[in-house]
């Protein structure tokens, strides 16, 4: 994929209308859903390594997959409560809104997510950058500029 293309489809992951899962209308990924998305550790969502992908149960994909399910989907007022709950206590988190969620949620959501989400990843990989400090700082700078008139 050149330049163009990469460009293209992270404007298409990240402009594209809301798709629907198995019913479930979900919001389009967005620099909060990643922020989200790293807060709880879904790392499925947030660019595992390989390794880490084919090491984590079965147990744990789900658990990951319906949590993104669950934030993309629910009204915006409850994730953000859901999200301060499972950073205070993940248990409390997964029995006062994931198990609901879980409960109601078709299989076949799932299954389209997942499929969604492969289709996706390497546009939203693409997309995570990380900021790191200017060697010497601004401080270093303030230092070797003139001060203004």
């Amino acid at each position: 994929m050149n330049a163009a293309e990469r460009t293209q489809a992270n404007l298409d992951t990240f402009v594209e209308p809301a798709p629907c899962a198995g019913g479930i209308t979900l919001r389009p990924f967005s620099a909060g859903t990643l922020t989200l998305c790293r807060a709880l550790g879904l790392t499925m969502i947030t660019g595992a390594a390989k390794e880490e992908l084919e090491a984590m149960s079965a147990e744990d994909k789900q658990r990951q997959l319906t949590t993104f399910l669950f934030i993309q989907s629910q009204p915006l007022g409850v994730v953000k409560k859901a999200v301060k709950i499972a950073r205070e206590n993940r248990a409390a988190f997964e029995e006062e809104y994931l198990l609901p969620f879980e409960l109601d949620l078709p299989v076949a959501a799932m299954f389209e997510t997942m499929s969604q989400l492969e289709q996706s990843l390497v546009s939203i990989e693409a997309a995570q950058v990380e900021v790191h400090a200017r060697p010497g700082g601004r401080q270093n700078e303030s230092k070797t500029q003139p001060t203004p008139n």
